[in-house]
């Protein structure tokens, strides 16, 4: 099952280069993180905690959701 627009989920795993994938924990988008998504698509927009998160391209298609 997918994870739909304002449900929680989560971060299932991240696949992208270890930098980058250093990155996107520095924000706080890690595998084991619960996160609610806002917006899917193209471009992937993310609550995590009290922060809001856009990623586009390649760094959206990077993280698996799963919900929880």
């Amino acid at each position: 099952e997918n994870a739909r627009v304002g449900d929680e989920a989560v971060v299932a795993h991240i696949e992208a280069p270890p930098a980058e994938a250093e990155r996107l924990a520095s924000l706080g988008v890690a595998p084991g993180v619960v996160v609610r998504l806002l917006r899917r698509g193209a471009a992937l927009s993310l609550a995590v905690g009290d922060a809001r998160i856009a990623l586009g391209g390649a760094w959206a298609r990077a993280v698996a959701v799963v919900p929880t």
